[in-house]
């Protein structure tokens, strides 16, 4: 299981389904800082963060608290897209 580092910040709601949206600078930010986000959905909760090693975004996504999935992608807006068609566009 592939969890964030526990060294790294909460910096907030980075990412949300509600309107398909990813804050601005939230990508860079996540790269250049020991930082994490939040990514909500209707059906999951994700963590948002850099993994410096693999150089891709990685979501810890749970449902109902539990751990369900780490997703890794090249940029924000691919996870946005494989973590929506697992579990949910709302």
């Amino acid at each position: 299981m592939v969890e964030v580092p526990q060294n790294y910040e909460l910096i907030g709601n980075i990412m949300t389904n509600f309107d398909h949206s990813i804050k601005k600078g939230a990508d860079e930010r996540l790269k250049k800082e020991d930082v994490y986000g939040e990514y909500t959905g209707w059906n999951f909760f994700g963590n948002v963060w850099w993994n410096k090693v693999t150089k891709k975004f990685m979501c810890m996504v749970k449902q109902y608290s539990v751990h369900v999935d780490t997703i890794a992608s090249e940029s924000l807006e691919g996870v946005m897209d494989l973590v929506s068609d697992q579990y949910g566009h709302e």
